[in-house]
């Protein structure tokens, strides 16, 4: 891609397989720790501390084998994304002529659409200073009552 912007495809790949890796050294030692121990006076503390080493080891590979689980969903999402985008860009590229407009073209639209509409944008009438004095009306002729009868 441009822009200053790149990504390396296998990087996520690798990522969860060196995780896997890991998780298979850490198997390796929670397997080969000895059953007993022969530390003299102190063998029962040493037999504690391999049974905590095996036990974190065990966690921690179960934790690192999520964690690669969770690499590779992210590596298929970020996949789906770039070609999404990809995909995308094509087509903008594609269009990009049509959809761009020139100054040319906006200004005559804009005085397309002031001739459509002349008194749209026209400045409101000045209210004059003070309104006009109202004029008295001008009698008219009184209408004669109807005749009696």
């Amino acid at each position: 891609m441009s822009g200053g912007f790149h990504h390396d495809e296998g990087a996520l790949t690798k990522a969860a397989q060196d995780l896997r890796v890991g998780v298979g050294y850490l198997d390796l030692l929670a397997d080969n720790l000895p059953d007993a121990v022969d530390a003299g006076f102190s063998s029962e503390v040493v037999g504690a501390a391999l049974v905590r080493i095996s036990q974190g080891s065990a966690a921690l590979a179960q934790i690192g084998e999520e964690i690669a689980a969770k690499v590779d969903a992210a590596d298929g999402s970020y996949a789906d994304i770039e070609n999404s985008n990809e995909g995308r860009l094509r087509l903008d590229s594609a269009n990009s002529e049509a959809a761009v407009k020139t100054i040319d073209q906006v200004n005559r639209e804009q005085q397309q659409q002031a001739q459509a509409n002349p008194f749209e944008d026209a400045p409101a009438p000045a209210p004059s200073e003070q309104p006009p004095e109202p004029k008295a009306a001008t009698p008219g002729r009184t209408p004669e009552p109807p005749a009696p009868g």
